[in-house]
């Protein structure tokens, strides 16, 4: 897999004693999602336990949840996908900039794997996705992505972490904040 880039919260301090960093690999029509948080032990962080049978659920980005946006740098559609630690997923299509999301098929749920290990002290949890990319962006030329992290604490707050934040405000949205290419 490719290099690991560290992701940083918008929020100034972000959660505390949190390190985010993610990695991907396109390895021919399928996307390869990595992400890698330590944390203090003592941080409560919302981390939903795994669901039996996980399945497609709108609104996970207001818990803590793992996201990738991707595009091709000649269209204006992209695609969104989030996916929480219980396993819970969706996978949208938007026209444009913050258009409508539209569910889009995806064949097999992401979540591959996901592993916690845990001292007195640290945290540290791992989850890797994997996803077959829509046929649109197999032949769209070059492509662009953002690697992003929702991370909700159990007394509700919440921290926006990316690759780089160029606004004013938290939006994994913005293009121009899509630095990888797979």
């Amino acid at each position: 897999m490719h290099r690991s880039h560290p992701l940083h919260a918008f929020e100034s301090g972000g959660a505390p004693a949190v390190e985010l960093s993610a990695k991907m690999q396109r390895a021919d029509t399928k996307l390869q999602i990595h992400y890698l948080l330590h944390h203090a032990a003592d941080l409560n962080l919302s981390w939903p336990e795994p669901a039996g049978h996980p399945e497609r659920r709108d609104g996970l980005w207001e818990g803590t949840c793992f996201e990738l946006f991707i595009g091709s740098l000649q269209q204006a559609s992209y695609w969104e996908l989030n996916v929480c630690p219980s396993g819970q997923w969706n996978w949208y299509r938007l026209q444009s900039y913050r258009a409508a999301l539209a569910p889009a098929p995806l064949a097999m749920a992401p979540l591959r794997h996901q592993s916690l290990q845990r001292s007195e002290q640290r945290i540290s949890r791992s989850m890797e996705m994997e996803l077959e990319l829509p046929g649109e962006l197999l032949c769209a030329g070059p492509l662009q992505a953002g690697l992003c992290v929702v991370l909700r604490c159990d007394d509700g707050a919440i921290s926006h972490w990316a690759l780089q934040h160029g606004g004013g405000e938290a939006d994994f949205h913005r293009r121009d904040d899509w630095i990888l290419k797979p």
